[in-house]
């Protein structure tokens, strides 16, 4: 089933928690809401499910409004943050409960459910309760109890946030496989960039109640539309400018904090010249030990060091500048204090839309 928001406003007292939130979501599409603590999502989440009426705008499911029709008509499948499993019931029952309420006869409640724990790997685990589950074979219950009745829509609210970070990792994976096998439409809602990336087809990166951008992961990524996206989502570098020259896709920008020039990915808005910032990723900056002959080269000094296994955070400055590069580990021998070049592809630099 598709899903269409469009315009929701919401607001508590003085307070708009939700600021004209519109997106569309294809038929068997994920969607990843994506923001900081008390940004809107749960709250659209919960307007979509139908727990909170919008003050203005409107859901759309197949074509079809369905703000007059209560929660548990909807045929929407929910897993809380908290999974709300019952204690007192089996596994079995947990997901059986869906189809009982809805008056489902027993001949099919008993195919269902194996097939809605065997989706969820713990087919042999109907007999057990709650409390003998681990947290993430508790949140796979959850899944199992919010798919068995195939709903039109799949709502997920932080559903991996009590998972430790190595479960977190391996239920993003499953989750992802279990929204493409049952090809359910699916929002989701994380403060987590990495699991939104990972499950999401699009993502929607909210913030004080707007949505600031919709897009695909990588280009939520690589071409983020306002400085917050680039901020919250990923490590960013952050440096000004003046716009002296455009040519098509780039712009050359007379650096604030060098006697330099350098060029960037821009898109083709706003006054040909003038202020401007532009981001860069700490990955996409190149290091070397000896000035070199690639494009966008600055001389650094690096400021501190930070070993995280794989990959070596170096800070550096430039000027008055402070900037944040990666590099591999076993790549150069790095000391604090020690004189560096640094370097980028202008187009792995992007001027930001909503620059100064």
């Amino acid at each position: 089933m598709d899903v269409a928001v469009s315009g929701l406003v919401r607001r508590f007292g003085e307070f708009v928690a939700v600021n004209q939130v519109s997106f569309q979501i294809p038929s068997g599409r994920c969607l990843a809401l994506l923001g900081p603590s008390g940004c809107g999502k749960t709250t659209t989440l919960n307007i979509v499910a139908g727990f909170l009426h919008p003050d203005e705008g409107d859901v759309h499911v197949n074509k079809r409004s369905v703000l007059g029709i209560a929660p548990h008509k909807r045929n929407t499948g929910i897993v809380f943050q908290n999974y709300a499993l019952f204690p007192h019931m089996t596994v079995f029952d947990n997901v059986a409960y869906g189809l009982r309420q809805r008056k489902t006869p027993n001949d099919v409640i008993a195919k269902e459910v194996p097939r809605a724990l065997e989706l969820v790997q713990l087919e042999n685990l109907g007999h057990r309760f709650p409390r003998e589950l681990s947290g993430g074979q508790q949140q796979r219950v959850a899944l199992a109890r919010a798919v068995v009745f195939k709903p039109d829509i799949l709502l997920l609210d932080e559903p991996l946030s009590n998972l430790d970070a190595k479960l977190r990792e391996t239920m993003r994976l499953e989750l992802k496989s279990i929204q493409r096998t049952t090809g359910v439409t699916t929002i989701f809602v994380t403060h987590d960039q990495a699991e939104a990336m990972v499950l999401a087809d699009e993502i929607a990166v909210m913030n004080a109640g707007v949505v600031e951008q919709i897009a695909e992961p990588e280009i939520i990524y690589n071409r983020p539309a306002t400085r917050f996206v680039a901020d919250f989502v990923g490590s960013a570098n952050f440096l000004r400018g003046e716009i002296v020259e455009r040519e098509t896709g780039y712009a050359q920008i007379k650096l604030d904090f060098a006697d330099q020039t350098v060029r960037a990915a821009s898109p083709e808005i706003g006054a040909p010249t003038g202020r401007c910032e532009f981001m860069i990723r700490p990955e996409r900056i190149n290091l070397s030990l000896a000035p070199t002959d690639a494009e966008n080269e600055l001389e650094a000094t690096i400021t501190n060091l930070a070993f995280t296994g794989s990959l070596v955070d170096c800070y550096c400055a430039v000027g008055d500048q402070s900037l944040h590069v990666q590099v591999i580990s076993s790549r150069h021998a790095l000391s604090t204090g020690q004189k560096i070049w640094i370097s980028w592809d202008a187009r792995e630099a992007f001027v930001l839309r909503d620059a100064p």
